[in-house]
């Protein structure tokens, strides 16, 4: 199964590690791990700056993006002990469409990606990426909500812990 892990910033890493790691367990899976980087736009003020201060704060922001999907790495093998991981940086216009070409260029068989449950006018002027995700996916997605997962983690492992307990008594 190939898995792609769609991320957008460094909160949704736990989350969706945890959220996979409870709901794989075992299977065998190769994961895609990628991070999309919007392009200055011709006319915005950061293009405005002089063309060195420009590339650095271009190359900035692709070393975070690096780190933050190395961090997912990290995650997905101290959890599920997953060696067949491969990190991605790229760049596109809209991270729906850079999203769902990756998908299917490489034949993935399941999109994972998070959600921030933005509403009213943020929705309205930013757009929702995991709903253009789903419009035009080709394969199955699964939209994670950090918040339920970080809750549907913690109650596993009280749940967990105090099985433990209960056992060794």
């Amino acid at each position: 199964m190939k898995i792609l892990i769609a991320i957008d910033e460094e909160s949704f890493v736990k989350p969706m590690g945890m959220l996979l790691k409870q709901y794989l367990g075992g299977r065998d899976a190769e994961f895609f791990i990628l991070k999309v980087i919007e392009p200055l736009l011709v006319g915005s003020y950061m293009s405005a700056l002089p063309s060195p201060m420009l590339e650095e704060i271009l190359k900035q922001r692709h070393f975070e993006c690096s780190a933050t999907v190395r961090k997912m790495a990290l995650c997905l093998r101290e959890s599920l002990h997953v060696q067949n991981i491969h990190e991605n940086v790229v760049e596109g216009f809209s991270a729906a469409s850079a999203i769902n070409q990756f998908a299917a260029d490489r034949e993935i068989d399941l999109i994972v990606v998070g959600t921030h449950h933005r509403g009213g006018l943020s929705r309205m002027l930013e757009g929702s990426v995991s709903s253009a995700i789903i419009s035009h996916a080709p394969c199955s997605v699964l939209i994670v909500d950090r918040q339920t997962a970080l809750r549907d983690a913690q109650d596993a492992k009280v749940a967990a812990a105090s099985l433990n307990v209960h056992l060794n008594k």
